[in-house]
């Protein structure tokens, strides 16, 4: 794959050599620009395998097995209704034309309004759609802190309403840190914790395991701010390694996977991107690498549960995809798929347990330095090599019981 990279590159600067004679240094500027994005691109798609197969060789024979699971919602709880503690507050924008203030009937508020998560997903439905356009009329809302507000004159406005979800400016602060300590602080019980939050901490148990764990996420923190999150979580005694990866989708380094709007569509094809990659490193016949992949909002696990199942349906990756819905449950029943789901090759879905989502603990007592072994979970081969990437996991033995569940 570099080498293809640097083949388009060499033939994009041999294409129009005469042109960069001749272009100013703006130009030239921008030029060279383009070939570095593109230089940059291809050699983030390529990362994973590059460091599979240094780990593994091409021909291992290593059953991989790795985690992508996403934050908000899904590692720790910020829905209300769930009890959750974890909030991070939306900055809300006032519809400002006059004549719409007065077709409602109101007299207009601040021009702009902070609102916790809990209320944001409470009166989402409500919100103007921007443009002048207004939203629910004399509709009132009470917020958690007592403020009563009309929705309807207010509009989220991208990227702004989501300043929080995104690194500081502001020198010496970490709002992602500060979340995560308020959610602690009101929480005697572990409120904070979502569906999916041990899950999370098992990977994190050993060095090699976390190593295979990646946070996806629409967050856009600092590679520092999220640093500081895992040394706190790891001082006050949560996890013990810190994830492998944190990806940040809604980062400028991710434009290529689609519109910053479009979240959705960002996850299902960066996964694709990494399902693609560990289906190059090469298995026996009949032996499935693993993603294991969860998320609480419905519309990210329609799209990529869609493009995992057409990548599925190709015949062309040996992979199991296992996909954890950590929505309520009345979502769960609509969405006409398992809780806890296993996405065989073929494309069949077959319900799974939470224990596949979880890794073996102790993994470097599965496998000799230097050499493969065959362990046994079940009736299943486990295929083992060592590694940076710690234990390769079997595939799963589908169950008929889906464990688990939210009122």
């Amino acid at each position: 794959m570099v080498l293809s990279v640097r083949r388009s590159a060499s033939v994009l600067l041999w294409k129009r050599p005469v042109a960069l004679r001749r272009t100013t240094l703006a130009e030239r500027e921008w030029i060279l620009t383009d070939v570095k994005r593109l230089f940059l691109n291809s050699i983030r798609a390529s990362m994973l395998v590059l460091s599979l197969i240094s780990l593994f060789g091409q021909n291992a024979n290593a059953q991989i097995t790795l985690a992508y699971i996403d934050y908000d919602g899904t590692t720790v709880e910020n829905r209300q209704s769930q009890g959750g503690t974890h909030s991070t507050t939306h900055v809300l924008f006032r519809v400002q034309e006059a004549g719409m203030h007065l077709l409602a009937g109101v007299t207009p508020g601040p021009e702009t309004l902070e609102v916790s998560q809990q209320d944001y997903h409470k009166i989402e439905q409500y919100l103007a759609k921007g443009h002048g356009q207004p939203g629910a009329i004399n509709r009132n809302a009470t917020l958690e802190d007592g403020r009563v507000i009309q929705p309807g004159l207010y509009f989220p406005r991208f990227p702004e309403t989501f300043k929080y979800f995104r690194e500081s400016r502001e020198s010496g602060r970490n709002y992602l840190l500060e979340d995560f300590k308020k959610a602690e602080a009101k929480s005697p019980n572990g409120e904070f914790k979502g569906r999916f939050w041990e899950v999370f901490a098992a990977w994190c148990q050993t060095k090699e395991t976390a190593e295979r764990f990646t946070i996806l996420t629409a967050r856009g923190h600092s590679d520092a701010e999220w640093k500081q999150l895992f040394d706190y979580m790891i001082e006050r005694g949560h996890i013990k390694h810190a994830p492998g990866r944190v990806i940040n989708l809604s980062r400028p380094e991710f434009d290529r996977l689609g519109l910053p709007s479009d979240m959705p569509e960002r996850k299902a094809n960066f996964l694709s991107e990494q399902a693609a990659e560990l289906a190059r490193v090469d298995l026996p016949k009949g032996v499935n690498h693993s993603m294991v992949i969860a998320d609480d909002e419905q519309r990210n696990l329609e799209r990529i549960t869609a493009r995992l199942s057409s990548l599925a349906n190709s015949g062309r990756y040996p992979i199991e995809f296992l996909v954890g819905n950590a929505g309520l449950r009345t979502e769960i029943r609509a969405s006409i798929r398992p809780e806890l789901a296993i996405l065989r090759p073929e494309g069949s879905f077959k319900p799974a347990q939470m224990e596949h989502f979880i890794p073996t603990p102790n993994p470097v007592s599965y496998f000799n330095e230097g050499t493969q072994q065959v362990q046994r979970r079940g009736n299943q081969p486990v295929l083992s090599s060592a590694g940076g990437l710690g234990r390769c996991e079997a595939s799963f033995v589908p169950t008929n019981t889906v464990a688990g569940g939210r009122p």
